[in-house]
């Protein structure tokens, strides 16, 4: 009878261990999320880049001389507006946005070195990222990506006199 009596409790212990095991495995806080933004400029040498950042329509943070990348850790916020101006058109430019340490698809937005041809040279040095987080589901998150183009041209004539 003893023996039937210490196998129930064990049994009982058993899946109560189990339970609490799992719990801290199977059920995750979606309304607990870490945001951190990464701006990267790569290329020419000098890679200097200007940034501002708008966290959840606030004051903007502006840093301007930054080299190569910069890392801003935005925490739990709502949405970013993220822009970012390259100083040497060589140069290309990224904007990564990771979720919990997982890059974000809606947070990428990337600029390539500019394009030129014989004689139009296509050109855009700005990058702005607009990032937002559904607060319903935080698993969801859009993001839309722009660039301002600027383009120039240039042209030569050549004139001959005979005598």
């Amino acid at each position: 009878m003893k023996l039937i009596f210490f196998r129930k409790i064990l049994v009982i212990l058993f899946i109560a261990a189990g339970a609490v095991f799992m719990s801290c495995d199977m059920f995750k806080d979606t309304d607990d999320y870490d945001i951190n933004i990464f701006i990267i400029c790569s290329g020419s040498g000098g890679e200097l880049f200007n940034a501002t950042i708008i966290i959840d329509g606030k004051t903007p943070i502006t840093i301007n001389g930054l080299q190569s990348q910069a890392v801003f850790p935005a925490g739990k916020i709502s949405s970013a507006t993220i822009t970012a101006t390259r100083e040497a058109s060589e140069d290309s430019l990224m904007i990564l946005v990771y979720k919990d340490n997982e890059l974000d698809e809606k947070g990428f937005a990337p600029l390539p070195t500019c394009t030129s041809s014989s004689s139009t040279t296509y050109c855009s040095d700005t990058l702005v990222l607009q990032y937002k987080v559904d607060q319903e589901d935080t698993d969801k998150t859009s993001g839309t990506a722009a660039s301002t183009s600027t383009s120039s041209s240039s042209s030569s004539s050549s004139s001959s006199t005979s005598e």
